[in-house]
């Protein structure tokens, strides 16, 4: 069995950990009706059902919940190793930084040089 498709596991997580197709859609720059198909598609080829639909609102089922689960570490894993390569590349480690704005501007950002 060949493994699902990369963008079809992040649409399935997106759409899980927001309840909506629709906000899914919106978080990952596509249509409601891409996120739509590819879970669509995902549920006939793993002959499982991801979701409960009830009018706009979309329900994991046990199944669903349990598998979206399993893969979001498995996500997470691969963003973490694609961001971790990304910021050595050209021999530059980058470091995120997230503070209040008066700090940044007042304290930190004068000194970035210094760093």
């Amino acid at each position: 069995m060949r493994l699902p498709s990369l963008i079809a596991l992040q649409m399935l997580e997106c759409a899980a950990r927001l309840g909506s197709f629709t906000r899914a859609a919106a978080e990952l720059n596509v249509t409601e009706s891409a996120v739509s198909r590819q879970i669509q598609a995902l549920e006939e080829r793993l002959g499982v059902r991801f979701f409960e639909r009830i009018k706009k609102r979309v329900v994991l089922t046990s199944d669903g919940d349990r598998y979206v689960r399993e893969i979001r570490a498995e996500l997470k894993a691969i963003e973490r190793a694609t961001k971790d390569l990304a910021s050595r590349a050209g021999g530059m480690e980058v470091i995120e930084l997230a503070v209040v704005p008066t700090f940044a501007t007042q304290w930190l950002i004068p000194r970035l040089g210094s760093f």
